[in-house]
Formats: structure tokens, sequence, C-alpha cells
């Protein structure tokens, strides 16, 4: 009898999942047809599908995904359709569009997040559970982002930058340091040396990775990672791992199921571990921060003290883990690609590099060498209001936005969106990097970098003057022709376009204050002590690429036209007629969870300047 109960047990279960598969199915075939209907009958362009079934999937798996939507947002318009298996998505590549989606104020059109699109960023802690990142626009979501928002606000900020010098400073023995590579082994200066400008050569990813995981450590629980100190760093080792997995979750939706049923598969078992490691480190964190009460400043402090709104009390433990593990890797992750983009984008373009010396120079943020003055002054808080400075590093997030795929966002609704209707349930992905290339937003010179484009007339006039005090021919003039000033920094659609790099409305990038300070920081402060120049793979690039310039060129495929001169042009042709070094760096592209560097590192050439 017992048997037959077993029997019957097995029959039901098995009867069970097979109508369960099924009823999924055919919601799966229902909505792949349907939109398949959408896909045929909407005005909306779009690139035709490699694969019927799968649609545009195995693009945006691809490491090269956002330089592909860069590409089809130049040939199919701001407003493109993809299929994404029985699902279509829309891609928007118009600033003014995106705004009207994601800012809150009088647009009918807002749409808040969903935590659907967002889940595989809850996989660093155990239960999974909705963090500032990832909940939708709700009361949870309101009192968290409400209590962490003074921690990046100027006069806390101020609090913490002297530990952001400390660690500048930090930088700076490193690069010195590193140099003595170049003497002899009898100790005797190399000839590099011998001169007192011995280059070195530095990984500025990894460096990048241990100032910002030692700035949000701080900036999160008062505790120095010692990840400057450049030894083993247990952290950048566990969220290596991690952003490994968030990879291979959001590039196959059964991982999850791999995780629980294929656990004597290396790379499997390795993953699994991966999570539970980060788990046990951000549960052991939390704790000491239980146990003794951060500084007022920090964003545990502020997070301790978060009531629930569903309970009235505290955060539970496993839901501040959660937010306190997201602040520590958002807090450092994109940052840290935003800074070895921006140094090497530096060393690939030294005319630029030359006008960022002359205004640190005026600044006396760099050694004087006529008065022979060695030591150049400490950076202060007021230095960070430089404007090329701040130009440099616009640029830099307009051409390589560490988000390159910014936000996603589900129509509640229809939704009208640059003259096309986007019907409920649609998805919109708004990314930073296809919008920052795009020539509709910044024409035919959105693939350089040129920092001039972000400044006005007043502020181009004085970069002049410091570039002639400091024997350098003006740039000025050309830039400004080169870019147009349909496009300058007073601009509201240059500032709508900025914006985006950190998203924008009430889901944008919380702590994004604090990234750009530590840009500011860290840039002024190297750019200050050495000369960048690429390392030998970027060199090699750029040589390639200087080279297929003048092979186009002795072909005639860049033939003068003979009306150049009308407008202005003519005096800006020199300046965008030469190779394009900024091709060299998107080349090194890689997109994996965030843009960066090929291979996991960015090598650079430190000289020092005195």
């Amino acid at each position: 009898m017992a048997y037959q109960e077993v029997a019957l047990l097995i029959q039901f279960v098995a009867g069970a999942a097979a109508a369960w598969l099924c009823k999924q199915f055919a919601v799966w075939l229902c909505t792949f047809y349907s939109t398949q209907r959408w896909l045929k009958t909407t005005s909306i362009p779009g690139p035709p599908a490699s694969n019927k079934l799968i649609g545009h999937v195995s693009t945006l798996l691809s490491d090269r995904c956002p330089l592909q939507l860069a590409d089809w947002a130049n040939s199919y318009g701001p407003v493109y359709k993809l299929q994404l298996l029985n699902r279509a998505c829309v891609i928007l590549t118009d600033p003014a569009a995106a705004h009207e989606l994601i800012r809150w104020g009088n647009s009918e059109n807002y749409l808040g997040k969903t935590r659907e699109l967002y889940r595989a960023l809850e996989l660093g802690t155990e239960p999974k559970m909705p963090n500032i990142l990832t909940s939708p626009d709700d009361v949870y979501w309101k009192a968290v982002r409400q209590a962490t928002a003074p921690c990046f606000s100027i006069s806390n900020l101020k609090l913490v930058f002297p530990w952001v010098l400390q660690l500048c400073d930090k930088a700076v023995h490193h690069v010195t340091s590193s140099s003595s590579s170049s003497s002899t082994a009898d100790g005797k200066p190399g000839p590099a040396a011998a001169a007192a400008a011995a280059a070195a050569s530095i990984d500025v990813e990894d460096l990048a990775k241990r100032f910002t995981a030692d700035v949000i450590g701080h900036m999160l629980f008062a505790e120095d990672l010692k990840s400057m100190d450049m030894g083993k760093s247990q952290y950048l080792e566990i969220f290596a791992a991690l952003l490994e997995e968030v990879h291979n979750h959001f590039s196959n939706p059964l991982r999850s199921l791999m995780l629980k049923a294929m656990g004597w598969r290396p790379e499997v078992a390795r993953g699994r571990d991966a999570l539970a490691i980060h788990d046990q480190l951000m549960g052991a964190k939390l704790k000491a921060q239980l146990a003794s009460p951060p500084p007022e400043y920090t964003i545990t402090g502020h997070l301790l003290k978060v009531r629930d709104p569903a309970t009235g009390q505290p955060l539970s433990f496993a839901q501040a883990k959660a937010e306190m593990a997201i602040m520590m890797g958002a807090g450092f992750e994109t940052t840290s690609h935003a800074l070895s983009w921006t140094l090497a984008a530096l060393a690939a373009h030294p005319d630029v590099q030359d006008t960022l010396a002359a205004e640190l120079a005026a600044a006396g943020l760099t050694p004087n060498k006529q008065q022979q003055q060695q030591q150049q002054r400490p950076l202060e808080w007021g230095d960070l209001a430089l404007p090329y400075l701040n130009a440099v590093i616009k640029e830099s997030l307009r051409l390589f936005s560490p988000a390159a795929l910014g936000t996603s966002r589900a129509c509640h609704k229809d939704v009208s969106v640059c003259g096309h209707t986007l019907p409920k349930g649609m998805h919109v992905i708004i990314p930073p990097y296809p919008i920052g290339v795009s020539i509709a937003n910044y024409g035919p010179t959105a693939p350089r970098f040129i920092p001039e484009r972000w400044l006005d007339t007043q502020q181009l006039e004085h970069l002049d003057a410091l570039r002639e005090s400091a024997g350098l021919l003006p740039r000025a003039a050309a830039a400004a022709a080169a870019v147009g000033f349909g496009h300058s920094s007073n601009s509201s659609s240059s500032r709508k376009l900025a914006e985006l790099a950190f998203s924008t409305g009430p889901r944008d990038c919380v702590g994004q204050s604090l990234a750009k300070l530590e840009l500011q920081a860290m840039i002024a402060t190297l750019a200050g002590h050495f000369a960048l120049a690429p390392g030998k793979a970027l060199q090699e690039r750029l040589a390639g690429i200087a080279t297929a310039a003048a092979a186009d060129e002795a072909a005639g495929s860049a033939a003068v036209d003979e009306d150049a001169d009308v407008d202005g042009e003519g005096e800006s042709a020199g300046f965008v007629s030469q190779p394009n070094p900024a091709d060299a760096l998107k080349a090194c592209i890689m997109y994996h969870v965030t843009l960066q560097p090929r291979g996991g590192n960015m090598v650079l050439r430190f000289t020092p300047r005195c």
C-alpha cells in the first residue's frame, strides 16, 4: 500500500511539473508571437536579428556590446528596437527624451525602476534582499536614499577629503618608488634615472581599484582596507570573483539553477564559493559596526539609523548587510574604471595633457622649473573646481562611461517617445556610452577626446593664455571650431548629456559627488607630479592607427575639400584630420558588467615632471 501511495505521489508531482512546464512554455510562446507581431508592425526602426528565435541576445552578451549599440544608434537613430528572446526592447539615445522618462517633475512619462531587471545585483548577500540600486520606487527605497544622501554632501565630503589626499600621496609614492626599477643592479642610476626623470610602468587599473577601494572603505565604515599598501587585497580578490558571478547571472538565465544543481562543475563551485565568501565578509563587517558604531559621517553610520517603513524598526541584519554590500561594490568599481580611462586618455593625448599641466602649474600644483621649485603646494578643496580638470573628466565620462548600458526601465503604460508609442510592458534601455559617442548628440567630432567642448568662450581664451605662458601653441580656437558652440557647457542640452554618465532623476547615482571628488583629486595629483605616456601595448595600438591613417591619406581617401574654409571649418580641419588617438583606447574596450580595459589592465608610463 505504501508503495502504491509513493507511486501515486510521484505521478502527481510529475504531472504537476509537466503541467507547469507546459503553462510556462505556452506563456513564452504567446509572448514570442506577440513580440514578433509588434516588431513587424511598429514604425520604430532596428537592425535585423541574427537569429529569429533569440533575436539580438548574442549582441547584448558580447563584451563589445556598448560599441555595437552605439553603431546602431548612428545608423538607426535615437530610438531603435531589439528582440531579446521572446521579448522586445527599445534603445533610447536621445538625451531630452531620456530625461522625460527618468526624471520626476511635470513629466507624465516618468518610468520608475522595477526590481526584476536588477536582481543579479543582489547576489552578494544571503538572503537576497532589495537594495538602494534594485528596489522599485517605493517607501523602502526612499527611506534608504534619504538616509544616505547626506553622506555625500559637501560638508561631509570635506571630512573625507584629507583621507583622499593621503591616498593620493600614497599613489605618488608608489609611482616614484616603482621608478627605482630603472636603476642598475649595482645600485647606480640607470640611463633613465640619470636625468632624475626615470619613467615607471604602472598598471593604472590596479592602482585605481586600490585607491577607490580604500576611499569607499573609509567612507563606508571608517576602516583602512590597506589596498594602497600595494600588498595582497582580500576584498579586491573577493569582489573580482563576485563580479564574475554577477556577469554570469546577467548572461545566463539558468545560472541560479546551475548554482543549486551543478556544484560538481569547477567553475560553478568557484562562483558559489565566491558568493558565500563575500556574504561572510559583509556579515563580519556589519557585526563589527554594530559592536562598535562607526562615526556619524560614514555611510554605515547613516544606514544604521534607517527605519524600515514596513515595521518602523531599524533595518534587519539582512537588509543592512545588503545595503552595505551594494554601497561597497558600486562605490569603487565604476569609479576605478573612470579613473583609469581618464589617465589613459591623457596619456594618449599629449596636447590635452599639456593644457591640463599648464592649468595645474598656474595654480601652483606642479613643480616650478623657472623658480627651481621641486615641491608644489598641496591640493586644496578649491582646486577641485579647476575648469579644464573638470572638462577632462567630463570628456572621459562621455567617451568611456563605466556604466555603459546605464539604466533599464519598464513602461507601466503606453508611452510616447520621439514620435513613437511604446506599449505597456516594453523595456527601455538608456545607455550612456552610445549617448556619449552619438554623432546626433555631439556632431562629427563625437569620437574624439576634446575636453574644450565643455568650456565657454571666456574659459577657452583663458586656457590659451595659460598655454602661451607655458610656451605652447594656442589650441582653443581650433577646438571650438571643431566641436562648434552648439554643445558648449552653458547649454541645457550639454548639461543633460553630461548628467547621464551618473544617470539622472531620483534614481541617479547617490554617490556621484564622491566619485567626482576621487577623480578630481587623483587626476590633479598624478598629472601634477608626472607626465603620462602610453605603455607598450597602448603605444602599439596608437602606432597602428597612425599607420592606417597615413595609408588612407596616401590612397587619397582623405582628400581636402577646396571649400573647407567655409564657416570656419578650415580652422578646425587640421584639428580633426589627424589620426584619432581615442580609437586606440576604443579598441581596448571590454564590457563586463562595466566598461573596462580588455585583459583587466592598462599600463602607462609615468615620468616625474621635475
